[in-house]
């Protein structure tokens, strides 16, 4: 992913634990779908903390990195 807000290539992984969500699904369908949303929805830039994040084979990223 590319940081519009710092210019920088980062590798974004979702938020918290996995096996927190591996349990809800296990046990309790309805939570273990709002938490996976919730777990994939916020993605952030490590450095920065910003949100503006697009994918790093898009052309206007392609763009700026000339």
């Amino acid at each position: 992913m590319f940081c519009t807000a710092c210019g920088d290539l980062v590798v974004t992984r979702p938020r918290c634990d996995g096996g927190i969500e591996l349990l809800l699904w296990l046990f309790f369908c309805p939570p273990g779908l709002i938490y996976s949303a919730w777990r994939h929805s916020g993605w952030k830039c490590p450095l920065c903390g910003g949100q503006a994040l697009i994918p790093a084979d898009s052309p206007n990223v392609l763009r700026m990195m000339r």
